[in-house]
């Protein structure tokens, strides 16, 4: 009835990820006081401030009482870096609200970087309190100001805070990248130690235990190295948690002996309690389980809500077993109805981030679509302007002559231009759904990836084909199939941009050409056509059956602005997509 598979694949280290990267890891530290450096200006004062903001709440908070004294006195610069660490501080001590009205006084800030901070932190405090549709709406602002930002230290901050949040949703490839991003910019050591963390996130969640064990040195060396013994442990928890899934449980018991003194040394609840989870699965593995059912009820001797649902779920499931191995039907009972539960809220809570998600990239989009026409209208305006004024300093007689001649080139064009409009449709697109077909689609596609190349600007390709188009053909017929798709045009062109290139390149084969966007956002957009094509009502044909199709993505930065390699390369990562069971997206440049 419960599986320990589950509680590691589904829950997934839910809590883990918020005590890793939220606010750069607002977490007491265990590591050795060291001698403080003479801060005599107050610009020394708010840098070392911000040097200990996580590893020492208490000095940042006695620096801030001591530097709101003499705020009066402060720079506007300075004032403005005061106010950030203010607000940092209640973050930490979860005064959220008050931090963010803070915040957003910030974002507008002259200083970019001081800005990206802020919406770092924002979208940190929002991942906290479960406000999902706030996060990638601050996500959208982050990618904005990140071309304004030059120190390599602030890009660090958000490239932990997209691997956390990819993390989260589940993209885990493109969370593993920007780890790998984190790690090897990274010139702060707590910064690549934080990349680590993520990587074996990735990792972990991928259930690639050999690349795993292969970083899994280095990961705990670089926390080491700057006594980050909280990050450690929960990189730590990864190795014990593949551990137990092995049922290797004497394995587990000994780490976790080793390093419990290390996890109770940070002070932090939630690790702690995770930590006495893994005892006591250990130990019902074991069949000790008197001892499964102590370290159970330290976990469960809280109430649901304020623990986290890792620790919870496999401590209800241990006591669970070990009240049945000890026949108390009735306690076993219980335990199973606290699984039940807290399962239901980690689902719900699961759901309403995806929710979430997909609402913010819908009015991301909406949003840029309307940037695009106002643009298209001012330059419209812009014409017209010129146009009129052009006409003023023309003489009135030769005004009249040039209407007349308009009227009458007019007249006679007007059957040509139609003729004309009509043969340019059927050579250019495809009769059935109304896209570009092979021909026209290679034709734009080179002419924006050649503006892309000119302009150094990024571009990337998907490329899309039905699975079972020939079953639904077989079973229902070509006329069923022309409906099906129709239907998948229709589904996928509501999240194209007006200056993408859509084409239909074979008979159920697609091909979608994005300039200027990234690897990332193109396998998010992939993503959504995926499940909106896998969403169609195909009732409405007169027939039920699923549509499904199978991406692959290509980009730029690794195929190069060659349509036909992009094609190629997208080909390539699209029958991974097929071969690995289709229904799925996949992208070249991580095969």
């Amino acid at each position: 009835m419960l599986s320990f598979n589950w509680a590691i694949k589904n829950t997934a280290f839910f809590i883990l990820l918020l005590i890793n990267v939220s606010f750069s890891a607002m977490a007491l530290q265990s590591s050795d006081v060291q001698p403080e450096p003479v801060q005599n200006t107050i610009a020394e004062k708010l840098a070392f401030a911000d040097e200990i903001k996580s590893s020492r709440p208490d000095k940042l908070a006695e620096i801030l009482i001591e530097l709101s004294d003499s705020e009066l006195n402060l720079t506007a610069k300075e004032h403005d870096y005061y106010q950030y660490l203010y607000a940092y501080s209640l973050a930490f001590n979860a005064k959220y609200p008050d931090a963010i009205t803070v915040l957003k006084n910030l974002i507008d800030n002259e200083d970019k970087e001081l800005a990206y901070r802020a919406v770092v932190t924002i979208a940190n405090v929002y991942v906290l309190t479960k406000q999902y549709l706030n996060v990638f709406y601050y996500l959208d602002q982050l990618d904005e100001l990140e071309k304004f930002v030059t120190t390599s230290s602030v890009l660090e901050i958000g490239l932990g805070l997209k691997a956390m949040v990819y993390n989260k949703l589940g993209l885990f490839g493109l969370a593993k990248s920007y780890s790998l991003q984190l790690i090897e910019s990274a010139q702060n050591p707590r910064f690549k130690c934080i990349g680590y963390q993520h990587y074996s996130e990735s990792l972990f969640f991928m259930d690639n235990k050999a690349e795993f064990d292969s970083i899994y040195s280095d990961a705990i060396d670089s926390c080491n190295a700057i006594n980050e013994q909280l990050w450690a442990s929960i990189i730590h928890g990864h190795k014990i948690h593949f551990l137990l899934a092995e049922q290797n449980y004497s394995g587990a018991i000994l780490m976790l002996d080793k390093y419990m003194p290390d996890v109770k040394a940070t002070h932090y609840p939630s690790i702690i309690n995770i930590y006495y989870s893994f005892y006591a699965y250990a130990y019902v593995g074991l069949g000790y389980y008197e001892r499964a059912l102590e370290n159970a009820k330290l976990v469960l001797r809280l109430d649901e809500t304020t623990t986290v649902y890792q620790a919870y779920l496999m401590a209800a499931e241990a006591q669970y077993k070990a009240y049945k191995a000890l026949g108390d039907t009735k306690a076993a009972l219980s335990s199973l109805e606290k699984f039940s539960n807290v399962k239901s809220t980690f689902d719900d809570d699961r759901l309403s981030q995806l929710k979430a998600y997909y609402l913010a990239r819908g009015e991301i989009e909406t949003k840029n679509q309307r940037i695009a026409l106002l643009d298209k209208d001012n330059e419209l305006l812009f014409l017209q302007k010129n146009i009129y004024a052009q006409e003023v300093k023309n003489h009135r007689l030769v005004m009249t002559l040039l209407v007349v001649v308009l009227i009458i080139a007019t007249v006679l064009a007007v059957r040509g231009v139609f003729g004309r409009k009509r043969f340019k449709l059927l050579a250019e697109f495809d009769h059935l759904t109304g896209i570009s077909n092979r021909y026209h689609f290679n034709n734009q596609a080179k002419i924006s990836l050649e503006y892309c190349q000119n302009h150094n600007k990024p571009a990337s390709l998907i490329l899309f084909d039905l699975d079972f188009f020939k079953r639904i053909n077989d079973d229902y017929g070509h006329a069923v199939g022309d409906w099906a798709l129709i239907h998948v045009v229709k589904a996928c062109r509501n999240f194209m941009r007006n200056n993408d290139v859509f084409g239909r390149i074979g008979g159920e084969e697609f091909a979608v050409l994005l300039p200027g966007c990234q690897p990332d956002k193109a396998m998010l957009l992939a993503e959504i056509c995926r499940e909106a094509i896998s969403s169609i009502d195909t009732t409405e044909s007169g027939h039920s059956f699923l549509i499904n199709a199978s991406f692959g993505v290509s980009n730029s930065g690794s195929s190069g602005y060659q349509l036909k390699q992009l094609l190629a390369d997208a080909d390539h990562a699209m029958y991974q997509a097929k071969k690995l069971g289709k229904d799925r997206v996949e992208a070249f440049e991580t095969l």
